[in-house]
């Protein structure tokens, strides 16, 4: 009688002739987490007007200041002009107790309201003067 060889198919693959290899697909588990969509609620698209959200970027240990803020420097350094002369930026920097970056913003607003002339000083400092 002739032994048979007797294989052990556990950590094999199985070949088969007809192709590719056959993967068996598992179902994926379905998270406890996820939440069902809910139905939305519409509404009178005319009657409520969305607004894009106002994004505001200020460097890091900045604020921002408001456009009362900004006029209330202006104030300052029209009468500083006024009664001062023309005077460098850096002057008029000192000559308020504001923020470096609040001033710049006031003459800035003077200068879109054409009140400023800007003249070069040494070429390295512009002066401010009231026109």
């Amino acid at each position: 009688m002739a032994k048979k060889k007797i294989s052990s198919s556990i950590g094999r693959k199985s070949r088969s002739s007809s192709g590719p290899k056959a993967e068996k697909k598992v179902p994926a588990k379905k998270s406890a987490n996820k939440k069902k969509p809910t139905a939305k609620k519409t509404t009178n698209n005319r009657s409520r007007v969305k607004k894009a959200p106002t994004v505001v970027i200020a460097p890091a240990g900045h604020s921002v200041y408001s456009n009362h803020q900004i006029g209330q420097v202006a104030g300052k350094l029209w009468k500083t002009l006024d009664g001062q002369g023309a005077q460098s930026l850096a002057a008029l920097k000192k000559s308020t107790n504001d923020p470096d970056d609040l001033v710049v913003a006031a003459v800035g607003w003077l200068a879109r309201e054409d009140k400023l002339d800007f003249s070069a000083n040494d070429g390295r400092s512009v002066k401010v003067s009231l026109q």
